[in-house]
């Protein structure tokens, strides 16, 4: 995926944002580089060989001109075109300096890496759902769920009893950084469905190509939001017939923003206007029947 900030070794990236911001709002760039490199099978962009132009003129150009029209997406490629073409021109293999030859490998030791006060719950692949059962009828504590390290995946345990799903499980897109929530979720579905967060916007595109046979729910909180409402807004038409959305825990900027929306944009948005999670475990499970 596009790095949110570009560096000086992704001039091919650098260039694409700065002659973005000139043409387009935030969520639309955001869209416009998510289907693109979904569209080409990519998690980043190209920077060097003939693939970056393959890259600019079929996916980058079809998601420029569905996004903001054929006009502008061919200003936007003329104005990219000497940086594409520079790279275009560098080997696609990564050169080795003659200081790296050199260098005596502990001299290369990483930096230790300092704890963070919020672990990202993504892992680099598509992670395997966990689930976990009891000999009794009692569900888990939330302190006990089910999860797969670092992967935002939670299922939680069911009764030895219970029978077999007949499909996939259903899949809940939790868009919150609120990892507590997330647990609670898992556990008050009572394994009718897995509960994954997702941290952003190109993470729940990407997302939403796997699984294509299960039912989906995404959930946007309002309250400690990994997806701002306006942007998902922005990208609601790629969201139509891959998965439902409730919105949970809005404040009062996040329902101005779906009341102005285009009424076919929003209008099958479910609101859970309650904060519990009983609740909202609630309207997921009537809303996958």
């Amino acid at each position: 995926m596009m790095s949110a900030h570009p560096t000086p070794d992704t001039p091919v990236a650098r260039a694409l944002e700065e002659a973005l911001e000139a043409v387009a709002t935030e969520p639309v760039r955001i869209a416009v580089i998510a289907r693109a490199l979904r569209d080409a099978g990519r998690a980043a962009i190209p920077e060097r060989g003939p693939e970056v132009l393959e890259f600019a003129e079929g996916p980058l150009r079809r998601a420029l001109a569905t996004r903001i029209g054929d006009d502008v997406a061919d200003e936007v490629l003329d104005q990219l075109r000497p940086v594409l073409e520079r790279a275009a021109r560098r080997s696609s293999r990564q050169p080795i300096s003659s200081a790296q030859l050199q260098a005596p490998v502990q001299s290369r030791v990483a930096e230790p890496v300092p704890t963070p006060t919020f672990v990202p719950l993504r892992s680099t692949s598509p992670p395997q759902p966990l689930e976990l059962f009891l000999d009794d009828d009692e569900f888990q504590t939330p302190d006990d769920l089910g999860e797969e390290p670092g992967s935002g995946v939670y299922v939680s345990a069911r009764p030895r009893t219970d029978p077999a799903p007949r499909g996939p499980l259903p899949i809940v897109f939790f868009a919150t950084q609120d990892a507590s929530a997330s647990a609670s979720l898992a556990h008050a579905l009572g394994g009718r469905a897995t509960v994954r967060v997702v941290e952003g916007l190109l993470e729940l595109l990407d997302a939403l190509d796997e699984d294509p046979d299960a039912a989906r729910i995404l959930i946007l909180d309002g309250g400690y939001p990994s997806i701002q409402i306006p942007s998902l807004i922005t990208v609601a038409p790629e969201l139509a017939g891959r998965t439902r959305v409730v919105v949970w825990r809005a404040f009062d900027g996040d329902r101005a923003a779906i009341a102005s929306a285009p009424s076919d944009v929003t209008t099958a948005w479910i609101r859970c206007h309650s904060r519990s999670l009983d609740e909202l475990a609630d309207v997921c499970a009537r809303t996958l029947i």
